[in-house]
């Protein structure tokens, strides 16, 4: 699709330009939206930075909180508070455009040509937008990351260190106070040093930016420090990193079911380490660092999907070029320009028609892209806003154990009336025996007499649990001393026996029947529904 010229600038530009709107299409509540902007909403009404203690579980009594993403929950908090959804909306495509300028900036100092570009963003996009359809803290990440990494590969191919190093300490503090992830940056921080080290070995012109990029490093590290939290953030981190995690996106890519996108980041750095000469070394050791994080947690195959927007338009545009010779040479000349803007046309058809097969029907039903929708039934990213309609009907309130997906909904709706076991804030907060007491409850594990910790040995009032958990169904079904008063295709309801005879609802066992796939706007308890069964493809 020729050389890159002004033309071609002008042809990638577009399709980055539709690729960020094709992410930024589809706006989804990610299971603890309510968690983070509820706790944001609180910091800001109370004038602090951050809660330092827990006031939402019955487990643990005012538990010390090390809020990893206070910053973002703050502005979640402001943002919703004065625009409502379309705060939370413009955030997160601020974080979405800041990703995709940054592989505009690298693909042009890449002279990267449209077909390179093409290569690389336009799957690259899918499989990130299985992640950004999500507002969520962790998209502060995948900003920050592209930004680092088109600073750090300009101070790699420059001989004397630009300026815009010293754009990367500040850059580290706003990062440590956003998003645990910042541990992400001060790898690649790390790597490039190293990486500096090895060069001004054998070239002594580069020591001076080798030694000044080592105290860009050092301050960076420091600033890591400067949190409501100092050094206890760090040991929280470390311990969540370094032990087995109990959620999905925590797990190896291999211990999952993923869609075939969810690839793409994978086999595009072979294909373009292996046909392209235009690589460093250094690009190659960023790349296998990430990849093996994204292999082996599934949740950082975002990571991986940003760092090759960066670093690959420019091998793959080499790739394209030795590939696809014959067609190279018969669009490259200066009298086809029209057949190569018909070429970039239909790219931008194409991903345009990606967006609108996952958008209109939504848009038909009252849920338009700037609306973050909210799926009622089904297990995450799905809410059982059924069953807590019910609670909040019936005058049902006190301490409830519920998954993990689902607690952070429950918090915002029946706090504080009613407190919760265990939730999504997992080791920020809740120590390692109530870990692991919450998996012994969702496995259904029974202790010495039949009994469960989180049923015995806490006052636990009420159980919602999703229908999937069949085990636990089962186990409390079978008790005595606790009665089954609600049940949906989605979740199950149950009270402590004298509670529901005390409420009068012993015979309301029945399930009730619901909609296959229903979907409201945040924060769920009204809005539009529709049937997902109408051809909605949520990605």
């Amino acid at each position: 699709m020729g050389e890159p010229t002004t033309e071609s600038r002008w042809q990638s530009g577009l399709v980055v330009l539709a690729c960020a709107a094709y992410a930024c299409g589809l706006t989804l509540s990610d299971p603890d939206l309510w968690g983070h902007t509820l706790y944001g909403l609180r910091a800001v009404e109370q004038g602090v930075a951050a809660e330092r203690t827990d006031p939402f579980a019955y487990t643990v009594e005012h538990s010390p909180w090390v809020n990893h993403e206070w910053l973002v929950e703050w502005q979640f908090g402001w943002l919703w508070s004065r625009f409502g959804n379309t705060g939370l909306w413009w955030w997160r495509n601020a974080m979405v455009a800041v990703v995709f300028a940054a592989t505009w900036v690298a693909a042009r100092r890449a002279n990267a040509s449209t077909a390179g570009v093409v290569a690389v963003v336009v799957p690259t996009a899918i499989c990130l937008s299985q992640f950004a359809c999500f507002i969520r803290p962790q998209l502060a990440t995948y900003a920050l990351l592209a930004v680092t990494l088109v600073v750090c590969r300009r101070f790699a191919e420059s001989t004397r260190p630009p300026l815009s190093i010293w754009v990367l300490p500040p850059l580290m503090v706003l990062w440590t106070n956003l998003h645990g992830g910042f541990l992400a940056g001060l790898g690649i921080l790390l790597i490039v040093w190293l990486d500096s080290l090895r060069r001004a070995w054998s070239d002594p012109t580069r020591r001076r930016g080798a030694c000044e990029f080592g105290f860009v490093v050092l301050l960076g590290t420091l600033g890591t420090f400067a949190t409501p939290y100092g050094p206890e953030l760090h040991q929280m981190l470390w311990y969540h990193l370094g032990t087995g995690q109990i959620v999905s996106e925590w797990q190896p890519v291999w211990a999952t079911r993923l869609a075939p996108a969810y690839a793409v980041p994978f086999v595009l750095p072979v294909v373009a380490l292996v046909g392209s000469r235009r690589w460093t070394l250094l690009e190659a050791a960023i790349l296998t660092v990430v990849a093996f994080q994204a292999a082996m947690h599934l949740k950082h195959v975002a990571l991986l999907c940003v760092t090759c927007l960066i670093l690959l338009p420019g091998p793959m545009s080499d790739v394209t070029r030795s590939v696809f010779r014959r067609i190279h040479a018969q669009w490259s000349g200066p009298g086809r320009g029209g057949v190569r803007w018909a070429a970039t046309t239909a790219i931008l058809l194409i991903v345009g028609g990606l967006q609108l097969q996952s958008t209109l029907p939504m848009w038909r039903h009252g849920i338009r892209p700037w609306d973050v929708a909210v799926s009622t039934t089904g297990y995450v990213p799905g809410v059982p806003v059924a069953a807590v309609r019910f609670l909040n009907e019936n005058g049902l309130a006190g301490n409830v154990v519920t998954d993990y997906g689902w607690a952070q909904f429950v918090i915002w709706h029946l706090h504080p009336e009613s407190r919760i076991a265990f939730d999504g804030r997992y080791r920020t907060v809740y120590p390692p025996q109530l870990e692991r007491e919450y998996v012994e409850f969702v496995n259904a594990v029974e202790g010495a007499e039949g009994e469960m910790a989180l049923l015995d040995g806490y006052d636990t009032d009420i159980v919602l649990v999703s229908t999937t958990r069949r085990a636990v169904v089962q186990y409390v079904a079978e008790r005595s001393d606790w009665m089954r008063v609600f049940e949906d295709e989605q979740s199950v309801v149950f009270v402590r026996a004298e509670t529901a005879r005390l409420h009068a609802l012993a015979e309301a066992t029945s399930p009730a029947r619901t909609p296959a796939v229903t979907w409201e706007i945040f924060p769920g308890v009204s809005g539009p529904q529709m049937n997902v069964n109408e051809s909605v493809s949520a990605r």
